[in-house]
C-alpha cells in the first residue's frame, strides 16, 4: 500500500549552500515511514508499549539532485514484501513535477525492544502493509565489503541526543557521519548503508575510511571492534 508525505524544505533542514544533505534525505524517507505507520494504526507509541519496533538493516540510495531551501516536494513511499522477521520498502522523492530527485530501497527487521531480538511480522501486519501490491521482487543489496586498509579519522561520544525512541543510535547519524569524512568537490550520487549492530549512550563510535577513485567507503566500530555500520558513498566520478 503506497503512501504519500508531501512537505516543504525548511530552512533549518538546509546547509550552508542552501541545500538539504544526505542524512536529511534519509530523515525525510524515515519520517514518511513512520507517518505511514501512524495511519494504519501502527503508532510509534503503541508499538512501545509492546515493546516492539523495527530496526533498519540497509540503504541503497541514487541520487538525482538535492533539494533546496523552500521547495515542495513529496516522498512517496511503498512496502512491498514482508517475510519472517523482515520487511522491505521502497521510496521515491519528487517535486511538484513528478520530477524524481532520489530513490531507494531498504531492509528493516522487525524487533523485541527489551531483549533486543528479531520478531516474526505478524499476519495483521502483513495484510495492513502488503495489501495489493505484487511486486515482490527484493532490490536492496546488503553486507558489504569490510575488508581493506582502513584509516582512523574520528571518534564520537554517543550523548542522549543521537539516540531515538528504540533506544539505540538513529540510522541516519551513521550518514551524517559519513558525510563528514568527504574530500571537497564530492558530489553523491549512490549510497550503500549496511547496518550490523546498534550503538548507544555512552558508546564510543570509531569512524574509519578507505578512499578509491569516485569512492569512499567508511567503516563505524565501538569497543572491542564491534562491527556498526559500513558506508559506501560513490560520486559521478566512479567507474565500475
Amino acid at each position: 500500500m503506497r503512501y504519500t508525505m508531501p512537505f516543504r524544505v525548511r530552512y533549518s533542514e538546509t546547509d550552508e549552500t542552501g541545500h538539504v544533505n544526505l542524512h536529511k534525505l534519509l530523515d525525510y524517507f524515515q519520517d514518511s515511514s513512520i507517518f505511514h505507520s501512524e495511519s494504519l494504526g501502527y503508532t510509534v507509541q503503541k508499538e512501545l508499549e509492546i515493546n516492539r519496533g523495527w530496526f533498519l538493516l540497509a540503504w541503497n540510495l541514487e541520487v538525482n539532485r538535492f533539494p533546496t531551501m523552500g521547495e515542495e516536494l513529496k516522498v512517496v513511499t511503498e512496502p512491498y514484501k514482508m517475510r519472517g522477521f523482515y520487511g522491505y520498502r521502497r521510496y521515491i522523492l519528487m517535486d511538484q513535477e513528478d520530477h524524481v530527485l532520489a530513490s531507494a530501497d531498504s531492509l528493516w527487521i522487525l524487533m523485541n525492544l527489551s531483549t533486543f531480538t528479531p520478531i516474526r511480522v505478524p499476519q495483521d501486519m502483513t495484510d495492513a502493509y502488503i495489501s495489493g501490491v505484487t511486486d515482490d521482487k527484493i532490490r536492496v543489496k546488503r553486507k558489504l565489503d569490510v575488508t581493506g586498509e582502513w584509516v582512523k579519522r574520528d571518534e564520537i561520544l554517543i550523548d542522549h541526543h543521537y539516540v531515538d525512541s528504540n533506544s539505540h543510535v538513529n540510522n541516519a547519524y551513521y550518514a551524517m557521519w559519513a558525510e563528514d569524512m568527504l574530500p571537497d568537490g564530492f558530489h553523491i550520487k549512490k549510497v550503500m548503508i549496511d547496518y550490523r549492530q546498534s550503538a548507544f549512550e555512552k558508546d564510543t563510535i570509531i569512524i574509519e575510511t578507505i578512499e578509491e577513485k569516485g569512492k569512499i567507503r567508511c567503516r563505524f566500530t565501538k569497543e572491542n571492534d564491534m562491527l556498526l555500520a559500513l558506508v559506501e558513498l560513490y560520486s559521478e566520478d566512479f567507474e565500475e
